[in-house]
């Protein structure tokens, strides 16, 4: 199946027609191969789909995440980033795409970013690690570079933030 076909699809049935996780899955295993579900692409895909989603935009165009959309969704994301460090970094790569797309939403008075939230349920879920996190935050890929210089300032505290934890954790 071709790539865009299968990103049409994967965000129609999550972010239009928000289906069953089962039912996901069912037409995963009907329609795209063992090959592609190990692809970057797919990976991207999926990971934008579910972030998308859980993305509330209010009568006044501000956005939020709904955790509870994410929560949802964990088994889909446990399933096919399967703790993988290429997964997990690509899983990055695409909310980094996702949020340029968005035009970079801004912080909210009661609420951070849209990328630090998507950060920090990913990191607090366990779905995505910290070394993933590291490993994106200092990717210079050519390839990747696109919109993540304002990605970084929206980070930077979830940044500063894992290092001291990590800091306290050594200590």
């Amino acid at each position: 199946m071709a790539i865009p076909k299968i990103e049409e699809r994967l965000n129609d049935l999550i972010t239009n027609k928000f289906c069953s996780n089962e039912e996901v899955f069912d037409w995963i295993e009907e329609e795209v191969d063992e090959l592609t579900i190990k692809q970057e692409y797919f990976i991207r895909a999926l990971m934008t789909a579910v972030c998308k989603s859980a993305v509330i935009v209010s009568s006044n165009n501000l956005m939020k995440v709904d955790k509870s959309q994410i929560q949802r969704r964990m088994n889909l994301l446990e399933k096919y980033l399967d703790h993988q460090a290429n997964f997990e970094l690509q899983a990055l790569f695409a909310l980094q795409a996702l949020v340029h797309k968005m035009e970079h939403p801004p912080a909210l008075l009661l609420f951070p970013c849209v990328l630090r939230e998507l950060f920090d349920i990913l990191y607090d879920e366990d779905i995505i690690s910290e070394d993933a996190f590291i490993q994106w935050e200092k990717s210079e890929d050519p390839q990747e570079q696109e919109g993540k210089g304002v990605a970084m300032k929206q980070v930077v505290q979830f940044f500063t933030w894992l290092k001291e934890a990590e800091d306290d954790a050594e200590s």
